[in-house]
């Protein structure tokens, strides 16, 4: 008999067998003579035609991803010309090889928005939800139901309210069963959102009146002071020291004396550091308050006399006249020029009979004329002299 000579099998120096994770522990690279082994020992150019048949190696530790895994092709044998007289020393071929994670695409969903409400923070309060506001897609088929991004929390460029806001989620990382076998192929992704301003509620404090008295015209005298006579809340924790309402006049329904008049401070706004982050629930705030009437000071013009001849009754014969026998003074610039005593009659205080330097009395004296209502007399009663 004739016995097949034996050859010797072994990979080449530095032969590798890597590949992109695809789900199976299969190598992809098919082992090539002269490439990543070698076979010697055959007579002359007998092997120039002969080599391994195709066989399909493993990865020994099975289909994960990793870096030098144990590499085996098993089963090896000879196919070609004259394959018969020969024989392989070894019927195996250990190697290593790395399967590196596949690369995933990462990406946001079209019109995915990351809105707020301004919580003094820049972090974003939405969660990425995968097929949500992001997908992950180029899973090998079957595979990904379980992987998602592990959890992380977005930031906006800054804490401040404001629209079309930069938002970015940094670090992002996979987590699920296999999902060492996968790779994203960017570790942050930027999106887009506004922070709403904080809706801070504005009240007046209990029993807040703004009372004045009457000066001509419609506006409140007295100033919005906040913890005052008016209650800014709801801002964050720790903010809303330095806010407070912006300066602003406020009106009664007309600049007349009255009681119970509504009084209305419009166009409210809000300053002070950081007053951008917060709203106002409403912009006018409604109260109440009292005009009084502005005293005018009433007396008899100096030497005003109230003489008569005896005509048998007390009654004076002089009506009184403003700026001829008495003044009235204190009115507001620019009135008063059509406002005087109500007509009266004036008496003689000892009664009807005749005598020198006699008491005049004009009593329950008021006020008449266009605007009258928005002032009041000092006194009631005029005491003069006559004979």
């Amino acid at each position: 008999s004739i016995t097949a000579k034996q050859l010797n099998l072994a990979l080449t120096g530095g032969a590798r067998f890597d590949k992109t994770y695809d789900g199976t522990a299969n190598v992809t690279q098919t082992l090539t003579k002269g490439t990543n082994y070698s076979l010697t020992g055959f007579i002359g150019t007998e092997g120039d035609h002969l080599a391994l048949a195709s066989a399909t190696g493993t990865y020994t530790a099975g289909k994960d991803a990793a870096v030098n895994k144990g590499v085996t092709f098993d089963g090896l044998t000879l196919t070609g010309t004259g394959a018969a007289n020969y024989v392989l020393d070894k019927t195996t071929l250990t190697g290593t090889g790395t399967i590196s994670p596949k690369q995933l695409n990462l990406a946001l969903t079209g019109g995915a928005r990351f809105d707020k409400t301004y919580d003094g923070t820049a972090n974003v309060t939405q969660s990425l939800t995968k097929d949500g506001n992001y997908t992950l897609t180029n899973f090998v088929n079957g595979e990904g139901a379980d992987i998602a991004l592990a959890p992380v929390t977005g930031t906006y460029t800054d804490k401040n309210a404001g629209t079309g806001k930069t938002v970015t989620f940094g670090g992002l990382t996979l987590t699920g069963t296999g999902a060492g076998n996968y790779v994203l192929n960017k570790t942050a992704l930027t999106g887009t959102g506004t922070i709403t301003p904080r809706a801070l509620t504005l009240a007046l404090t209990g029993d807040v009146r703004f009372d004045k008295t009457y000066d001509g015209n419609a506006n409140v005298t007295q100033t919005l002071t906040k913890d005052g006579n008016y209650t800014l809340s709801n801002f964050v924790n720790g903010e809303g020291e330095g806010l407070a309402l912006a300066p602003v006049t406020g009106t009664y329904t007309d600049k007349n004396a009255g009681t119970g008049k509504a009084v209305t401070f419009g166009g409210l706004t809000l300053t002070g550091m950081g007053a951008g982050n917060y709203v106002l629930n409403k912009t006018a705030l409604t109260g109440t308050g009292r005009i009084t009437p502005k005293e005018l000071n009433l007396a008899l013009a100096s030497g005003a006399r109230f003489d008569k001849t005896y005509d048998g009754n007390a009654n004076v014969v002089q009506s009184l006249t403003k700026d001829g026998n008495y003044s009235l003074t204190g009115f507001v610039t620019g009135e008063g020029t059509d406002i005087e005593l109500d007509r009266v009659t004036g008496t003689y205080t000892a009664g009807k009979d005749a005598a020198a330097d006699k008491e005049v009395t004009f009593r329950n004296l008021a006020l008449t004329g266009t605007g009258a209502g928005n002032y009041v007399l000092n006194k009631t009663a005029l005491t003069g002299t006559g004979t």
